[in-house]
């Protein structure tokens, strides 16, 4: 028996490939490439290449790290569900806002939320 993964996607555990595309997707989405998201990670540029094609999944402690790195859910991750936040958010703005804020990296959010407090302040303010 091999031990090597099936080479093409269609013979691949579908958990798995489904798991790669969302990372694939999010990772795109913030802008990294695989590589600096394997730095970002501790992991090789290849690890992330592995994860998209579904070749491969995380140990949980990188598993943690690359959710972490992707701003999203551990939970969304797996299973691709809304997290919890957007389904609670209210109004379109909401929702855009929550979109926005995880496609920042979790370095500037404070910044983006230090903004966001100073208009809500104008907004005050002016009333």
């Amino acid at each position: 028996m091999s031990k090597n993964p099936p080479k093409r996607i269609e013979d691949r555990d579908p958990k798995k490939v489904a798991f790669g595309a969302r990372v694939r997707t999010k990772r795109e989405q913030k802008g990294f490439t695989q590589a600096e998201l394997g730095r970002m990670i501790g992991l090789s540029e290849n690890s992330v290449v592995q994860y998209e094609t579904g070749r491969a999944v995380p140990k949980t402690a990188n598993f943690e790290r690359l959710a972490e790195a992707l701003g999203v859910s551990s939970r969304y991750l797996l299973t691709g569900d809304v997290p919890e936040e957007l389904s609670k958010a209210q109004t379109e703005p909401e929702l855009k806002a929550l979109e926005i804020m995880r496609s920042i990296p979790p370095t500037q959010q404070g910044q983006v939320l230090d903004a966001l407090r100073a208009i809500a302040g104008l907004t005050a303010a002016k009333k």
